[in-house]
């Protein structure tokens, strides 16, 4: 057996190749029509160290997680995911950038030309530049919006809700939280909990959407 300390120097090391075997298996798929984009917290302490919290100084700070209906320091982790709960996507960032920012390079090189997604990310000029990448941009309308009765499709919010299941079976195993303090540490984790957690998709028999 090797030391604890060479152990977990060699998993923070993975992180790349897990990335490789991941975007290899998705290659392997065939596209269908629809991808879901949200985000999910990954709190780096608890909420009564929120202003004294030093973990990943530089790179992680303090956002609000509207579920929980509080601030947290850590990360946001945003996601492409098909409706079947296949993760097609994911990209990193301080806990204070609005999703409305990171939408367009979540969803870049996206093979599904419908992209669905919350309330949160609203926006005209977003959706312009969605449709002009060829894109097809769906969000719910909040219900004092003009036409919200008539564009808000009941369908479509179901599927867009179905991230929701998969940011759950990700929280089950521990996605929202992490006990290394490296970059690269944290990008092994979260390929290897995507790599396992789209293996499951897979063996399922669930591909396309």
């Amino acid at each position: 057996m090797i030391e604890y300390s060479c152990f977990t120097r060699r998993i923070k090391q993975l992180g790349p190749v897990l990335q490789a075997i991941r975007q290899g298996l998705l290659s392997w798929t065939t596209p269908g029509s629809i991808a879901i984009i949200d985000s999910y917290p990954l709190s780096l302490c608890q909420y009564v160290r929120n202003f004294h919290a030093c973990a990943f100084a530089g790179y992680a700070d303090i956002g609000y997680n509207a579920t929980k209906k509080q601030h947290f320091y850590g990360f946001k982790v945003h996601m492409a995911v098909t409706p079947s709960g296949l993760i097609l996507n994911y990209v990193v960032t301080p806990a204070s950038l609005s999703d409305v920012k990171v939408a367009l390079t979540v969803a870049q090189g996206c093979p599904y030309p419908n992209i669905l997604a919350d309330v949160g990310y609203v926006s005209k000029d977003l959706r312009a530049e969605f449709a002009r990448r060829g894109y097809n941009f769906w969000t719910p309308y909040r219900l004092n919006m003009k036409g919200a009765k008539e564009h808000n499709d009941p369908t479509l919010k179901r599927t867009r809700r179905l991230i929701e299941t998969t940011f759950a079976k990700l929280t089950a195993v521990g996605s929202e939280q992490t006990c290394t303090r490296s970059l690269a540490g944290l990008r092994a984790q979260i390929e290897s909990i995507i790599l396992a957690h789209n293996l499951e998709i897979l063996g399922n028999g669930n591909v396309t959407n």
